[in-house]
């Protein structure tokens, strides 16, 4: 599946412009408040299911009052059109649906398929499937967009913040960049190598408290050291935790307030 171009009108800066990508790699640039943020919310807004990434805060739904272009004092719609090229080989399972619920025959190998989204005033969103110049009826056009963005065409990373902490930490409900492209044993296995790193890091965290001790022979007298692993086998910074416990200070709990409060060892009242 190969996106072709994208129509907007009425849409936040994008009052009435068309941009067309290339059949291989694309580059969007242009100054501040030129639209490239747009563009990207356009594509998360075709394919994207709601709420799929956490991590991406431009999000993924067409809201009226947020989305309209603010110079523009009508109440006209906000128009977007999508068109794809979608190939037989690459495309089958999405051609065969297309074909079943919209009753259809499909028999060339690459055809374009038009996704036209219109949200009004009132934030009712209308999407009409056009497959062969012919529109496909609402309902069956509502299934059509939900399988494309279903289908998790896309991969939208942020470089200008800590995604890798979500991409490739265990666990979370970040869903993993290795979801993407790994098979379940591939997985098995990154999850079995980051457990035994795991270890690895404990069993350096235990040999280096003594010398930690050593190097705070001045601080070891009042405190207990205390060094702790990284959570999660896989991180840039690699950072470890070190805790210093003052010998000196007591805890105890006062009857009357239920406060928790501190105290000198040496001060401690009964």
């Amino acid at each position: 599946m190969q996106i072709s171009s994208i129509s907007a009108k009425n849409y936040r800066t994008l009052e009435d412009l068309k941009v067309t990508f290339s059949a291989g790699y694309s580059t969007i640039s242009g100054r501040n408040n030129a639209g490239k943020s747009c563009i990207i919310r356009l594509l998360c807004a075709a394919l994207e299911p709601q709420g799929s990434s956490p991590w991406n805060p431009l999000g993924s739904e067409l809201n009226y009052k947020e989305d309209k272009t603010q110079w523009v004092s009508n109440k006209e719609p906000i128009e977007l059109i999508y068109q794809f090229l979608i190939r037989r080989n690459e495309d089958s399972a999405f051609v065969s649906f297309i074909e079943k619920i919209a009753g259809i025959l499909i028999s060339e190998e690459e055809v374009l398929l038009d996704i036209h989204y219109k949200v009004t005033v009132s934030d009712d969103t209308d999407i009409t499937v056009t497959v062969k110049s012919n529109s496909i009826y609402s309902q069956a056009s509502k299934e059509i967009n939900k399988r494309l963005k279903e289908s998790r065409s896309l991969y939208l990373y942020n470089s200008t913040s800590r995604n890798d902490d979500l991409l490739y930490s265990r666990g979370g409900r970040a869903r993993s960049y290795f979801d993407f492209s790994m098979s379940p044993a591939e997985r098995q296995k990154m999850e079995a190598a980051g457990k035994q790193l795991e270890a690895q890091l404990k069993r350096l965290a235990r040999d280096h408290m003594k010398g930690l001790n050593e190097i705070y022979e001045r601080l070891s007298e009042r405190y207990d050291v205390e060094l702790s692993p990284p959570e999660g086998f896989i991180s840039r910074r690699m950072p470890l935790g070190i805790s210093l416990k003052d010998r000196t200070v007591a805890l105890h709990w006062t009857t009357g307030a239920q406060a928790l409060k501190t105290e000198p060892a040496s001060l401690w009242r009964s």
